[in-house]
């Protein structure tokens, strides 16, 4: 299933508005990461930046784990994906992409993939209760430390989908972590 453009510019609009809060909201937002919007009184002037773009859980822990980057590195542009695009033109990142570059260079062990096969499998509910956020907030917390960007308007969109019966969204966020990415085929 594809997307409208519509849907592709709410995401990215959004985004955008995140990206220029000032730095009180964005601390707010940082501290409030793992909770639930309706857990955080002081934060609930964030429903006027979501106008839309996704229902209010899903905007609020996309805002809140965007947060978690620094505020300079946010406003440098550094929160954002910088690695490597196929020359598909509707190709975006996903968390299987970032975590891939992010631990490429680890020790490996089953623990890195281990957090990837969790992450897989969690769930998030419709009023932002789950598994889902606090795995996820890990992760993010481990790629801003190693300076690694997410793509947040396909994030946005990832998150809107993570419940669908078929799952695309772990599928393809599997298939980008697990893959092998240097596979050569035979002349």
């Amino acid at each position: 299933m594809t997307e409208s453009p519509d849907t592709k510019d709410a995401a990215t609009a959004f985004i955008q508005r995140v990206e220029n809060l000032d730095n009180r909201e964005l601390a707010q937002l940082r501290r409030a990461c793992g909770d639930r919007l309706k857990d955080r009184t002081s934060v609930l002037w964030f429903v006027g930046v979501v106008r839309g773009a996704a229902p209010e859980e899903v905007a609020f822990l996309v805002a809140t784990l965007l947060a978690q980057y620094k505020t300079q590195t946010i406003r440098s542009g550094g929160h954002s994906w910088r690695g490597p695009s196929p020359d598909a033109p509707d190709w975006h990142a996903n968390v299987g992409d970032a975590w891939r570059l992010a631990t490429r260079d680890a020790q490996p062990g089953a623990s890195i993939r281990r957090r990837m096969h969790i992450l897989l499998d969690s769930s998030i509910d419709p009023d932002g209760g789950g598994d889902l956020p606090y795995r996820l907030r890990q992760m993010v917390r481990y790629l801003a430390a190693r300076g690694i960007g997410l793509d947040w308007p396909q994030l946005l969109r990832d998150l809107r989908r993570w419940n669908y019966p078929d799952r695309p969204v772990q599928k393809a966020w599997a298939r980008a972590y697990f893959s092998p990415q240097d596979v050569q085929s035979n002349p």
